[in-house]
């Protein structure tokens, strides 16, 4: 690959200089268009290392057909519909994806080790962030001032480096599942997501906590049974984990953290409700709009109606700016992407299932967090066999 220095750059800056880092900075871009909804500040570094790559870049046929889905979808909805086609949208979960894996099938660095280092000090910072504004109820960077608290000390959520808790929690959420099952030492493994852990619960995220809390007893499961350990390693194995877990749910017991697991997921939480609303709505749309999409006059009404702050289920928000049709497909495609990445089936399977479930709890996709973008990066950092460059 060329011009490698452009390309971390733009991993920098996706990784680290989020929406809070943005705020904190002022150069975030308080409109509505489209270059501010998108991730102006690393697109076009991305698209620089593109260009010094063109004549060694390949499209493969799954490129070439997600751009067609894209076309035909965009040109459908602006000129047959006639409605907005979120332009902001297709730059951020296919533009940027495309042009990020065209870069990384010619990226030659062995195992990606630079990528893998600087993935897991985003990582580490990005919870360490979390877990102190959380304990000293100090938000370092993120402008909330437009935010009111009931009661700052019993509700309290940190903002790190990627804005609201919800994005923050996506990310952490995601690497926490990869570097779980990565073959890192077991004792870095374990250490690493520990403090994931920890800082979701700063979020105050319940899905987050909820899902890893699922993911952690699957991997101790897989663990015992799959790694080559002697009966005494995996009694000290297992003796340690809980000893880990005690003190973990000491600190945040005394820290006050996680407050809003006292409150369900239910339908009579405001939160919770929401989610069960769209449920209603979904099935009671016509065809068409199901099929299609609907107008951003047709979810402001929802949204007004129903009391909603916002849509928080990404999927969701795809099926009514883009259609059904349009969200299976693209689904179908990252799925396909990401399968080509090479990391191992538990890895792959694993981290599919939080990334799936966080998008229903989550409207990631709806915001300038770079979901996508990060969760093939943690993807590639962390795969253990070559990318599969096959068309």
């Amino acid at each position: 690959m060329r011009s490698k220095k452009i390309f971390y750059i733009y991993i920098f800056i996706t990784l680290f200089i989020g929406t809070s880092v943005q705020q904190f900075l002022n150069i975030d871009l308080n409109t509505d268009g489209v270059i501010a909804n998108s991730h102006y500040l690393a697109l076009p570094f991305l698209l620089v290392a593109f260009l010094f790559n063109n004549s060694i870049i390949r499209f493969t046929d799954l490129d070439k057909n997600l751009f067609v889905l894209l076309v035909i979808i965009g040109g459908f909805n602006a000129l047959v519909l006639r409605k907005s086609v979120g332009f902001s949208g297709f730059l951020n979960f296919v533009i940027e994806p495309i042009l990020l894996f065209s870069l990384l099938r010619v990226y030659n660095e062995d195992k990606s080790l630079k990528i893998k280092k600087i993935i897991v000090a985003f990582f580490i910072v990005e919870c360490v962030i979390a877990i102190f504004e959380a304990t000293t109820k100090n938000i370092l960077f993120a402008n909330v001032s437009g935010f009111v608290y009931e009661n700052l000390f019993t509700d309290m959520r940190a903002y790190s480096l990627h804005g609201h808790p919800l994005q923050n929690a996506f990310l952490v959420s995601i690497l926490s599942s990869v570097i779980l099952s990565s073959k890192m030492k077991t004792n870095h493994r374990y250490a690493l997501f520990f403090l994931g852990f920890l800082a979701v619960f700063s979020f105050n995220t319940r899905s987050s906590i909820y899902i890893l809390s699922f993911i952690f007893i699957l991997n101790v499961y897989h663990d015992i049974r799959n790694r080559k350990m002697k009966g005494w390693q995996k009694f000290l194995f297992v003796i340690g984990l809980l000893i880990v877990m005690f003190l973990v749910g000491n600190y945040i017991e005394n820290h006050s953290l996680g407050s809003r697991l006292s409150t369900g997921l239910t339908a009579d939480d405001s939160s919770s409700n929401a989610r069960f609303v769209l449920v209603g709505i979904i099935k009671s749309m016509d065809l068409k709009d199901l099929l299609f999409g609907v107008s951003n006059s047709y979810v402001m009404n929802i949204m007004n109606k129903y009391e909603l702050i916002a849509i928080e289920n990404s999927i969701v928000n795809l099926i009514f700016g883009y259609g059904l049709i349009f969200t299976i497909m693209f689904f179908y495609f990252m799925y396909k992407y990401l399968k080509r990445i090479g990391t191992t089936q538990y890895m792959f399977y694993t981290t599919m299932l939080v990334a799936f479930l966080l998008l229903n709890a989550n409207n990631a996709l709806s915001t300038t967090c770079p979901i996508f973008p990060i969760l093939i990066l943690g993807l590639y950092a962390f795969r253990e066999k070559p990318f599969l460059v096959s068309r």
